[in-house]
């Protein structure tokens, strides 16, 4: 049974605004670091919480796309890179 607090808090007018002005502030960073990784972003993101949940919702919006893999300049793992589409 999903709990009525739960319902209230997905239906909030202010946190669908505050994602939605997420997105529009991690766009801008895409945009302006193109074929950065998403750990990259979260650097560069000043305090946004959880960027990377953002660009997933990019992607699907398609503002937002996955070129190609490469090796994070934070993590020094293979990630895939993000660019605005």
């Amino acid at each position: 049974m999903i709990q009525p607090t739960s319902i209230a808090a997905y239906n909030d007018k202010d946190r669908k605004k505050n994602a939605e002005t997420h997105q529009f502030e991690i766009l801008k960073i895409v945009k302006e670091n193109p074929e950065s990784t998403a750990r990259e972003i979260e650097l560069l993101s000043n305090g946004i919480p959880a960027p990377w949940k953002r660009l997933p919702e990019l992607r699907s919006k398609g503002y937002v796309n996955n070129p190609h893999t490469r090796s994070c300049k934070v993590t020094g793992k293979k990630a895939m890179v993000w660019a605005a589409a």
